[in-house]
């Protein structure tokens, strides 16, 4: 097992001596469930109404990439916040890093970790930006 990756060890019967056994890749798997479209929101732990967003994930052996969009509610301008999205996939738990694009003046960082139910197809999770935290989940599309 390398890297966090997860893999299933699967016996297999070549002969009828002895099963050999096969290290099988669950990775590929997972990064196809994630890779394309999430649709969502992320809450203040004010209690204000969540907020809308949309995310665009790419994955690749566990690496994660991509996009955001969300509704203006804090920057300059009335067009939607964009932002580029860089993290990893180890078992359930998904991490990425939200970097504003500089859309509505915004360019900070916001920390996310959630935990996938691939079943469901939904992340559900926390957002942390220096002192503030808040909850936030996604569902495939």
């Amino acid at each position: 097992q390398a890297r966090g990756y997860e893999t299933q060890v699967e016996r297999v019967f070549v002969s009828s001596d002895a099963p050999v056994e096969l290290a099988v890749d669950l990775q590929p798997d997972i990064d196809a469930l994630l890779s394309g479209r999430w649709e969502g929101s992320y809450g203040y732990p004010d209690g204000r109404q969540p907020e809308p967003k949309s995310v665009d994930f790419q994955v690749q052996r566990g690496e994660l990439g991509g996009t955001s969009s969300e509704v203006n509610t804090f920057g300059a301008g009335a067009g939607p916040l964009t932002a580029d999205l860089s993290g990893s996939i180890r078992g359930t738990i998904v991490r990425f890093v939200k970097t504003y694009d500089g859309s509505g003046g915004q360019t900070h960082a916001v920390t996310y970790q959630g935990g996938l139910d691939a079943n469901a197809g939904r992340i559900r999770g926390t957002w942390n930006l220096g002192q503030s935290r808040g909850v936030f989940s996604l569902d495939r599309r």
